[in-house]
């Protein structure tokens, strides 16, 4: 596209095609979905949109009409009755789009997730959640900063979403559950990798009284 010309708006609808999601193999196929690399999640929800399902989006890519080679060399190495055997053996869940616990906010992004990854408490329906984020590496004023925000929204009974991270995720996380409140960390590792390990006994609590989610 020339340079002088602005870019065309997406006309892809939010959410996902009506049928996406629904029955036990539509739920296998975004869990094959869920562990390829190589399409970008915008990509992923564009194609949903042009074949309709999440079956429809894994046989595009395993013809080559969508995805990478790593896409489609992932799909004949997946044994997906092991990836679920993995699953229960860390106590993790699949939230599809639809689902109780995913959350209805996530289908207003442009590039949703076809699916969540959950462990520990079930997820609330509502948008009442606060983000509390921040550096690795705080002042000890910014970490009891975070812990006090994070002591008030859960007194008030706001669940605190963070990152799992250490720092000012980590206070945050410590703040609500010291208030006795819910907290979420979003972890940007698997759902059966509890990362980083100097925050494993964190999240172990935030397991036993929140939830822990990944995609």
């Amino acid at each position: 596209m020339p340079a002088d010309e602005p870019p065309t708006e997406r006309s892809v609808p939010m959410g996902f095609p009506p049928e996406f999601g629904i029955g036990d193999a539509e739920a296998d196929a975004i869990l094959t979905l869920l562990c390829l690399r190589g399409i970008t999640p915008r990509k992923l929800h564009d194609l949903a949109w042009d074949r309709g399902s999440a079956a429809g989006c894994v046989d595009a890519i395993a013809s080559g009409r969508a995805g990478s080679q790593n896409d489609r060399s992932c799909l004949s190495d997946l044994d997906l009755p092991s990836i679920r055997h993995d699953l229960d053996a860390c106590d993790a869940r699949l939230a599809l789009p639809g689902d109780a616990e995913y959350w209805p906010a996530f289908l207003r992004l442009e590039d949703p997730p076809v699916g969540l990854f959950l462990r520990g408490q079930r997820l609330g329906i509502g948008d009442e959640r606060v983000a509390v984020i921040g550096s690795r590496r705080p002042s000890a004023l910014g970490r009891e900063v975070a812990m006090d925000l994070a002591r008030g929204l859960a007194r008030a009974g706001v669940p605190v979403v963070s990152g799992g991270a250490v720092g000012i995720d980590a206070a945050a996380h410590q703040g609500a559950i010291d208030a006795g409140g819910r907290t979420v960390a979003v972890l940007g590792s698997g759902i059966d990798r509890l990362y980083p390990p100097s925050n494993r006994w964190l999240l172990a609590q935030v397991e036993r009284t929140g939830t822990i989610v990944s995609e």
